[in-house]
């Protein structure tokens, strides 16, 4: 989790061990206080529980090992995210929005890489991902309006839109 101490430059991660039985305990596993400008989002875990996606405050989506915290990769993608990031079963990660293109980066195991990346989309919240290589996201349609899109999650390749009634500007 994202933790901002008492007296600390910036928010940092903390990761903790829940035992059950007994006497259920709570005990610190590791802290991370080396994302640039601190952690910018509640962090993502894979769903075998072996990697940490998190973004920092600054420009970049980075993947920690779960276990002991150490950085595995770090993928510049030119702005802080607005928050969380979106994660599929296979290793795909989409940052979330802002002022931003929507995109998507591979986890290869040992490197983070851009999967594809949608300039003519503007990404304005936190894009879903669901089976059959489906992504649903929120982009501008301009004048405070979102349109929902639907892409295929492999390529980037827009499917299907629909207008989202009513002014917006980031949705979750």
């Amino acid at each position: 989790f994202t933790f901002w101490e008492p007296g600390a430059p910036q928010a940092g991660l903390r990761a903790m061990v829940y035992s059950e039985g007994p006497e259920p305990a709570i005990t610190p596993l590791w802290t991370t206080d080396s994302l640039p400008g601190g952690s910018a989002s509640s962090p993502d875990l894979t769903p075998d529980g072996a990697r940490v996606y998190v973004n920092d405050n600054v420009d970049s989506v980075h993947a920690l090992d779960a276990a002991t915290g150490e950085p595995i990769w770090r993928v510049p993608i030119g702005y802080a995210s607005g928050g969380s990031p979106s994660t599929s079963p296979d290793g795909m990660i989409m940052p979330a929005g802002g002022r931003s293109p929507l995109l998507a980066i591979r986890d290869t195991g040992t490197a983070g890489e851009l999967a594809w990346r949608r300039d003519d989309m503007t990404n304005r919240g936190i894009p879903t991902q669901a089976a059959g290589d489906r992504v649903y996201a929120t982009v501008d349609a301009g004048d405070r309006r979102n349109d929902l899109v639907v892409l295929d999650a492999r390529t980037g390749e827009e499917l299907d839109r629909e207008p989202i009634p009513g002014a917006s500007v980031f949705s979750v």
